[in-house]
């Protein structure tokens, strides 16, 4: 697995991980290919992508100091997540991750990179 920034012509696959996994995310309404090419044009120094065999299959990303990672659901499970959070949190060590509590593969994965609890968000339900 070869770890690399992510130029433009990878934007799409990373399009379709994120929302092929989007129930994960805080924020998990599907994403128009147009909004993502706005969003990456901003964002894409930031983000890092994981390849196998040629193949974009996870990525990994820091916008206003807040972590995003995503791996393809055929490749979970296999360390992919962890080494793709590994180089971003050594890119970007200040940075920070929102995690749904109900998220537990997140919540674990993130704890076993060293993120600690800091806040809760209560909502109103």
């Amino acid at each position: 697995m070869e770890l690399v920034k992510c130029d433009k012509s990878y934007w799409r696959r990373v399009l379709e991980i994120r929302n092929s996994v989007r129930h994960s995310f805080i924020g998990s309404s599907i994403i128009k290919y147009e909004d993502h090419l706005n969003f990456m044009e901003k964002n894409y120094e930031n983000y890092i992508v994981a390849i196998i065999t040629g193949e974009v299959i996870g990525f990994a990303g820091v916008v206003e100091n807040d972590v995003r990672v995503a791996v393809d659901p055929a490749y979970q499970k296999k360390g992919i997540g962890k080494k793709l959070l590994q180089k971003i949190v050594s890119d970007f060590p200040k940075c920070e991750a929102k995690i749904d509590v109900e998220n537990k593969a997140s919540l674990s994965l993130f704890k076993s990179c060293g993120f600690v609890k800091k806040y809760y968000i209560l909502n109103y339900a």
